[in-house]
């Protein structure tokens, strides 16, 4: 299945089949609490304006500011990996950025969603728009955006809820996230040679 096959199957209420064994239900967000949605909206794209350095305003909600925070924690000592894996995506054009399906697709491949993988993809997506930014793609970091923020409301949006919403992200430990972060990092590194 080609990339476009693949991203373009993951749409609103969708069902995806990789391969026999492996199905994958993208709930429409619709569906979802109005206030999750609307908070969903406001931490991706505040955190995408942010990493870009596109916003110099403070955090519009609690959990936004500890998702900043913990993003930075995640970036700081981990620059130059980021920067190979969105070399590696090699984006020329703002359709190009739709791969960050492909990467959510292989953070969460195993069924098994934790904050650390919630916010690794955070960090990811943030460094992706930056990047993308530098490269004199700058209309891609709304794209990134979006994307995020379908992912996050779509995909990730249930356990997000079951799990005590995004209040429960404040209370998650740091070192849990720098760990996973490695282990995403391999993982993503992994679904690009397979491609």
């Amino acid at each position: 299945m080609s990339v476009t096959e693949h991203v373009g199957l993951l749409g609103k209420g969708k069902v995806m089949a990789n391969k026999p064994h492996q199905w994958y239900l993208a709930i429409d967000g619709d569906l979802l609490p109005a206030s999750f949605r609307s908070h969903s909206v406001l931490i991706t794209n505040d955190l995408v304006q942010y990493i870009c350095g596109h916003t110099d305003a403070p955090a519009p909600c609690k959990s936004a500011m500890i998702m900043r925070n913990v993003v930075d924690d995640v970036l700081r000592g981990r620059v130059s990996s980021m920067r190979q894996l969105a070399e590696k995506l090699d984006i020329q054009q703002p359709d190009d950025v739709a791969l960050l399906n492909c990467v959510a697709t292989a953070m969460f491949d195993d069924d098994i969603v934790t904050w650390g993988r919630i916010i690794t993809l955070f960090a990811y997506a943030g460094y992706l728009a930056r990047y993308c930014h530098e490269q004199g793609l700058s209309e891609c970091y709304e794209t990134v955006a979006e994307l995020l923020e379908s992912i996050v409301v779509n995909r990730l949006g249930l356990w997000i809820l079951a799990n005590g919403g995004w209040v429960s992200c404040i209370h998650f430990s740091k070192v849990l996230v720098l760990f996973l972060a490695v282990n995403c990092k391999t993982k993503i590194l992994a679904m690009k040679r397979n491609m």
